[in-house]
Parts: structure tokens; sequence; C-alpha cells
């Protein structure tokens, strides 16, 4: 990703809520795409993702959309 100039617009991050993924946002993140970047995320367990081995707490559930934010240098 390209570093944003003080005068580009804030990237959005969608994150979606319980029984969803990210395909529920597909038309409000094309229409955020047209003027800023965003970044729609699934959480684990949901979407592409399988379901944990492990229960996923609130607390992890935080850490890893925390990692995937730093990743994106969001």
């Amino acid at each position: 990703m390209a570093p944003r100039s003080d005068d580009a617009p804030p990237p959005v991050v969608l994150i979606h809520g319980i029984g969803m993924s990210h395909r529920y946002f597909v038309r409000l993140h094309r229409e955020f795409a047209r003027t800023r970047d965003v970044h729609s995320i699934d959480l684990p367990g949901f979407g592409r993702f399988g379901r944990p081995r492990e229960p996923f707490d609130q607390e992890r559930m935080a850490g890893a959309l925390a990692d995937v934010l730093d990743r994106l240098d969001v």
C-alpha cells in the first residue's frame, strides 16, 4: 500500500458482525473505494476462515484484528 499523503481521506476498515462475512459489505466497500483505501476483514471462524481449533474469545479476536491492521499499516 502506498503511503498516505496528509490530504488523503482516512482509510476505512469494515468488520462484519456475528453470522456474516466480508461479503455483506461488497456494495459499501465499492462505494468507499472510489475515494479512499478500504479493507473488508473476515474475523477468524467467519467467511473464508475455518473454525478455530481453540475457543476464540473477544480478547483473542481483538488481538487477531490488531495484527491484521498492523500488517496492513492501517
